[in-house]
């Protein structure tokens, strides 16, 4: 009799464990969720522009922000080979499942040793226009920014802006030409990431009203 007292315990036990629980996931995604939204304003605010506080130094969210969204596009730059050589195969499987008597025995092996030569040739370049355009103002970098040059994206005003328009646009030209495949959705999203990129870089970077004076 013990024994079933004892078991029938063991449920009302666990439903108390289990409301500890959720009380305790509960208080996890309600941490989560201001982390999340703190997250989002330094994002929105990064859109903006930097932000100036009184004592006239930049906000470090707002650079780490920035640096962080420099490597970004310099890892998108490193990974374009393999994004190359997975879109000439996905075209070709397209083709194919279009027309299954489609015979094709072309292999771009210039394009093939090309595009990774060109890539690494201008990595460093590259990098520089990364760190640049995105970097703050010089009187408010900290020492991470030895990339950047001396001036920062909205003092090379229009130049480049104009290379990062261009830059987007080319992504969605790629992007508009990817065949439909979702198997290798990881093309687009390539593709999304290079464009959103370029385009916070541009608004980054755009000169604000009182430095044109």
């Amino acid at each position: 009799m013990a024994d079933d007292r004892k078991r029938g315990a063991t449920p009302l036990l666990d439903s108390y464990r289990w409301a500890d629980s959720y009380k305790a996931w509960g208080s996890i995604r309600a941490m989560y969720t201001r982390i999340s939204l703190k997250g989002l304003q330094t994002r929105c605010e990064i859109l903006i522009g930097p932000r100036k506080e009184s004592g006239g130094e930049g906000d470090m969210a707002s650079e780490n922000m920035r640096w962080i969204s420099a490597w970004l596009g310099v890892m998108l730059w490193l990974s374009y080979p393999f994004i190359f050589y997975r879109t000439s195969k996905v075209e070709l499987e397209y083709i194919i499942l279009k027309n299954p008597d489609f015979f094709n025995d072309h292999l771009p092996i210039l394009e093939f040793l090309f595009i990774p030569a060109f890539v690494l040739t201008f990595a460093y370049l590259f990098a520089r226009f990364a760190f640049t355009i995105y970097a703050p103002p010089a009187d408010e970098r900290s020492g991470k920014w030895s990339l950047a040059a001396t001036s920062s994206g909205d003092e090379a005003f229009p130049v480049v802006q104009i290379a990062a328009v261009l830059g987007a646009s080319w992504s969605v030209y790629q992007l508009s030409h990817l065949p439909p495949l979702a198997a290798y959705w990881y093309l687009p999203v390539y593709w999304v990431a290079w464009i959103l990129w370029f385009i916070t870089a541009a608004a980054v970077s755009w000169p604000s009203k009182d430095s044109g004076d």
